[in-house]
Order: structure tokens, then C-alpha cells, then sequence
């Protein structure tokens, strides 16, 4: 059987800094995509001299904000990623998106480019709560990026975060009826965790107990329509992320770009 690895290309720019954010990233309203790409290429074509023509079964852009960079640079990625290495013709090609990023035309374009998986920061449909975590969208613009993609075609799963303060098992059995609406295949449902350094971090916010925390993570199993197949992932059968599961499951997997972290299994 021919080892395959996956592929991590981390873009470290967002709009904005979220309150409780501790990813390498930074606010940057002008990047500058040309150095960026050059970056990233070079890193690319320095890990095929090391390690050859390898096969490629999923490549995940992850962020900072990855549906920020233009399109012209994903595909000027995806044709080095072509050249470098055997992509498998099967190959999941993620890409993370924030509300409010993407037009219909943009991700038209990413999805011609080779996109076939949006993950969607929504991480709430309550626009006071979404103020409150620092997003910069509103649940309106996340419904409609989520409804385009899910028109297009597009593999989708949406990220939400719940055990903000003062939520109970109420809310998050209410998040979940909401999230069975959307008729997702795939979603990602985080805890509310306070990094050291973040805004949050400084605020000294009154959070949920461990035990009504416990709570409410029950309740998203005995809620939500999809079943759980990892700690923070739920899926229907075979709607799972390849690429994070083969990280998980230990295969190898390259780091590009800066932050990233990877796992070169030689």
C-alpha cells in the first residue's frame, strides 16, 4: 500500500482578532498575498526535494481566515501542490471560510479552483452572542454563505461554540434544534475555552461550572441529529473530515506556512 500524507497550509490573516482566539494569526486588513504565495510555494517545493513525488489524499487550509487570500493565489498553490506531488484524484481540499468573506462569485470561484469542503465559522446564530465572541458576521450572512455552499455542491460542515457564560443545558439544546435545521452532514461543536493572553483572558468572566458544562456537552449528544465521532465532531457516516481524522488516527501530515504544525513519518 503507498503511504499517502496529508497536506496543512495554514493563512495566519483575519479581519479581525476574536475574544477568544489563541491561533497564530493577525488582524490585517491589506496582506500582502504575493509574498505570501511566494512563501508558500517555496515550502512546498522544498518538502518534494525532500521527500519526492508523495501522494497527497487531503489538503486543509486553515486559518486565520484561509477564504480571505484570493482566489488567483489558492489556485497558484493548488497547481504547485499538482506539480509537486501525486494528488489523489479523490482528494478532500478544505477550506476554511468566516461569514461575510465570501460573495457568491468568490466561492463559485474557490469551488471551480478545486475547493469540495467548506468549513463555516458560524460559532453562534444569536447576533448578540456573535458580538460578544468578537465575530465580525452576523447569523444572516452565515445562513447565506452556508446555503450557497450547501447549492453549489460543496461538502459543508459549520463550527459553533457554546458554554458562554451564563449558558445552561437549555441553550445548548436550543443551538442544536437550530443547527438541525440547516441540514448540515457534518459539525463541529467547541467548548468556550479561556486562553491565556486573549481578551477573554483578561476579562475575568463568570463561566459555566465543569458540571453544567458536562451537562450541556450530554445534551448536544442527546440533541443533535448527527452522531459523534470525535470529542468535538459529529457526521453523518461518511460525512467525516478525512484530513483531520488521518491526523488523528497518527498518519503523517505536512506543515506549511507559519504556525503550522506537522508530522513527517518518514
Amino acid at each position: 500500500v503507498m503511504k499517502s500524507y496529508n497536506l496543512y497550509i495554514h493563512v495566519p490573516f483575519c479581519l479581525s482578532k476574536c475574544n477568544y482566539c489563541a491561533f497564530f494569526s493577525r488582524a490585517c486588513k491589506k496582506p500582502d498575498w504575493q509574498n505570501y504565495e511566494r512563501n508558500i510555494i517555496t515550502e512546498l517545493k522544498y518538502w518534494t526535494e525532500k521527500l519526492g513525488k508523495i501522494f497527497i489524499s487531503t489538503v486543509f487550509f486553515g486559518g486565520g481566515t484561509p477564504s480571505l487570500m484570493p482566489t488567483q493565489t489558492f489556485e497558484n498553490i493548488i497547481k504547485t501542490i499538482k506539480s509537486c506531488f501525486n494528488l489523489d484524484p479523490d482528494c478532500e481540499i478544505t477550506l476554511e471560510a468566516n461569514p461575510g468573506t465570501l460573495d457568491k462569485q468568490k466561492l463559485k470561484d474557490f469551488y471551480n479552483a478545486g475547493v469540495n469542503r467548506l468549513s463555516i465559522g458560524i460559532q453562534s446564530l444569536n447576533d448578540e452572542k456573535l458580538k460578544f465572541l468578537g465575530r465580525v458576521h452576523n447569523a444572516e450572512q452565515a445562513l447565506f454563505l452556508l446555503s450557497s455552499a450547501q447549492k453549489l455542491g460543496l461538502r459543508v460542515s459549520a463550527d459553533f461554540i457554546y458554554g458562554l457564560p451564563n449558558e445552561t443545558a437549555c441553550d445548548v439544546i436550543k443551538i442544536c434544534k437550530d443547527i438541525n435545521s440547516l441540514g448540515l452532514s457534518h459539525c463541529s461543536m467547541y467548548e468556550l475555552t479561556i486562553e491565556q493572553g486573549t481578551p477573554f483572558g483578561k476579562a475575568n468572566l463568570q463561566m459555566p461550572s465543569n458540571d453544567e458544562m458536562a451537562e450541556m456537552y450530554k445534551a448536544i449528544s442527546e440533541t443533535l441529529d448527527l452522531p459523534r465521532y470525535e470529542v468535538s465532531n459529529y457526521a453523518k457516516p461518511g460525512e467525516e473530515c478525512k484530513h483531520n481524522q488521518n491526523v488523528w488516527d497518527g498518519e503523517s501530515y505536512i506543515g506549511i506556512g507559519n504556525g503550522a504544525a506537522g508530522r513527517i513519518l518518514i
